[in-house]
Order: C-alpha cells, then sequence, then structure tokens
C-alpha cells in the first residue's frame, strides 16, 4: 500500500507540474496578442490543473515562503496518492475478485 501511494503521489505530481506548465505559458501567449482565444486544449489543461491543485491551491497564500508552498504542494500530492491508493486498494481490487 506504501508503494501504490509513493508511485500514485509522485504521477500526481509530475501530471500537475506538466498542467500547470503548460497552463502558464499557453497564458503567456495572451499577453502578447489581445485578441488571442485559448484553444479546447489549453481550457481542458487549466481546469485539470485547477483541480490536480487542489484542495492545497486552497490553502496557498501568495506571502508563503517557497519552501511552505512547495511543502505544500508536495503534500498535496501525497493526499492525493493516498485516496487514489485506498479507492483502488478497497473499491478497485475487490471488485475484481468478486466480478
Amino acid at each position: 500500500m506504501k508503494k501504490r501511494t509513493i508511485i500514485l503521489a509522485a504521477l500526481h505530481f509530475i501530471l500537475m507540474l506538466a498542467c500547470v506548465m503548460f497552463s502558464v505559458g499557453s497564458s503567456m501567449e495572451a499577453l502578447d496578442d489581445p485578441d488571442y482565444q485559448s484553444s479546447a486544449f489549453e481550457g481542458l489543461v487549466s481546469g485539470l490543473a485547477d483541480i490536480l491543485m487542489q484542495p492545497g491551491r486552497s490553502l496557498w497564500v501568495s506571502k508563503l515562503p517557497d519552501a511552505v508552498e512547495w511543502g505544500l504542494c508536495l503534500a498535496n500530492s501525497l493526499l492525493w496518492g493516498m485516496v487514489l491508493a485506498l479507492v483502488f486498494g478497497y473499491v478497485i481490487q475487490p471488485a475484481r475478485k468478486t466480478g
């Protein structure tokens, strides 16, 4: 269970960071062009980044030190990893065994 939690937390962290970086990068293009309209994919990635950053995003304050923000980011990914591991371990796997 611990191994699965760490793997899922690492995958969440990587996916969250990739979505945030893509979202920020695509929004920078809008600064150069006032008539810029984002694509559906950019909207999807931005929305996915917002979802993956919850519930940690609710705790972030702009005046926190960088180390605390990175700690919250890692704790957020660990929370997601634990929840996904529990769902997989107690809901999905037993359903496979009985089905």
